[in-house]
């Protein structure tokens, strides 16, 4: 098994794609991504061999697949035999064998699994997909049972997501595990001055403070949360990522849309800001999420006040979760006039290092030696001792340290 690896189907989000991305430390493996070939033109997967198998790194390779339309649900039966069939010959052209594990991101991804009969399936869920599709609410929570029936081990990002699926399986709820995301390395590394100082520049027209929320707040955001703290105060709101903000919060002046933020120019636009949002909305779909910016938040250092976090402990991970719109406001306020303190700012540096990419990918990869033993031999066991280099984080090697940098504390 040494020489084998696994496979990832598929790795679409990009934190699928970091964490099996760090796997590769541990074992060779390609990320598939697959999408309908209206949308693969769109993203430029025509253009320059990208729809070839490429190497991204030392045994790590992706493929892409442009499919036709449906083959996600309504052409499900004939597309996912065909489409892991040639997943299994592209992965052996990679590793020179075929994978031993085989990791699948959707339930929708079963009749692959009956395919190809892996040696070892591992369902990761990133999500609670009930929610994706309403329509199809209980054909995707049929064909979810069966999937976390059949898998060797279930990897959920969130402990609330673990603790409802470990109900299917009351035989053996040891095999389902909880594998929070991360943030990328390049949250850990000290921001460019320059383009710290371009965002603060960007952003000197806005009133302070300033307070930030990254990404979509579609599906996500308490919208009340954000309508009450604009009303208690003189400073403003700025969302990155929407070109336009959703219609709740249109009436507010001091709430404004700032567009996307590239990915290299987050942790400085981070930097830019006093206070970092992450109001969610109190449901069951937010429940059994895992937000990544939640991590890259603490990776910045910045202070964060937030609701419905379930992966964090409000007392001891120095971050304020509310549990109301005045308690929101108050915190989102106060730490604004500076009541962030030492102790919480360790307690966020700490909650940080913990969810690096390559310290997660350990945890899974140990999970998977624990379910499996055999499975990997000993040559492909991450050395502990003189690989591991002096200030590295748990389950890091001397490369990955190297490759952060200076880590941001403040």
């Amino acid at each position: 098994m040494a020489g084998r690896g696994f496979v990832v189907v598929d790795a679409n989000w990009s934190s699928t794609s970091e964490l099996f991305g760090a796997l590769s430390d541990h074992l060779p493996g390609v990320l598939v991504e697959a999408r309908e070939w209206r949308q693969a033109r769109r993203a430029g997967w025509f253009r320059s061999g990208q729809l070839r198998l490429q190497q991204l790194k030392q045994r790590l390779w992706r493929k892409r697949y442009a499919l036709p339309m449906g083959w996600f649900h309504s052409l499900n039966r004939m597309s996912m035999p065909w489409l892991g069939k040639s997943i299994a010959r592209e992965c052996t052209r990679a590793c020179g064998q075929s994978p031993g594990v085989w990791i699948f991101s959707s339930p929708y991804y079963l009749r692959m699994l009956g395919a190809v009969q892996p040696e070892f399936a591992v369902y990761h869920p990133v999500d609670d997909y009930r929610w994706y599709w309403p329509r199809l609410a209980g054909r995707t929570a049929r064909l979810e049972a069966v999937m976390v029936l059949r898998a060797d081990l279930v990897v959920c990002v969130s402990g609330y997501n673990r603790d409802r699926l470990r109900k299917m399986c009351p035989d053996d709820p040891g095999k389902v595990v909880h594998v929070s995301n991360g943030a990328p390395e390049r949250f850990y590394r000290e921001p460019d001055p320059d383009s710290v100082a371009r965002w603060r520049a960007r952003l000197g027209a806005f009133p302070r403070p300033l307070f930030a929320y990254l990404g979509d707040p579609a599906k996500r955001v308490d919208y009340g949360m954000v309508r009450a703290l604009a009303a208690a105060m003189t400073g403003t709101i700025l969302f990155a990522g929407p070109e336009r903000l959703p219609e709740p919060l249109r009436q507010h002046k001091n709430i404004r849309a700032i567009g996307s933020v590239l990915g290299d120019e987050v942790p400085a636009f981070l930097r830019a800001a006093d206070v970092l949002l992450i109001p969610q909305e109190d449901s069951e779909f937010n429940r059994a999420t895992s937000p990544k910016k939640l991590w890259e938040y603490c990776a910045s250092g910045k202070p964060i006040v937030g609701a419905c976090l379930n992966e964090v402990d409000p007392i001891s991970d120095g971050i304020r979760v509310a549990s109301s719109e005045a308690e929101f406001v108050r915190y989102a306020l106060e730490l604004a006039a500076g009541g962030d303190n030492a102790a919480d700012r360790e307690a966020r540096r700490r909650l940080a290092d913990e969810h690096t990419y390559p310290v997660l990918a350990r945890r899974l990869f140990d999970h998977v030696v624990a379910r499996r033993p055999g499975l990997v031999d000993s040559e492909a066991l991450p050395t502990r001792g003189s690989e591991l280099a002096e200030g590295a984080l748990p389950g890091e090697t001397r490369a990955s340290a190297a490759t952060r940098g200076t880590r941001v504390t403040s």
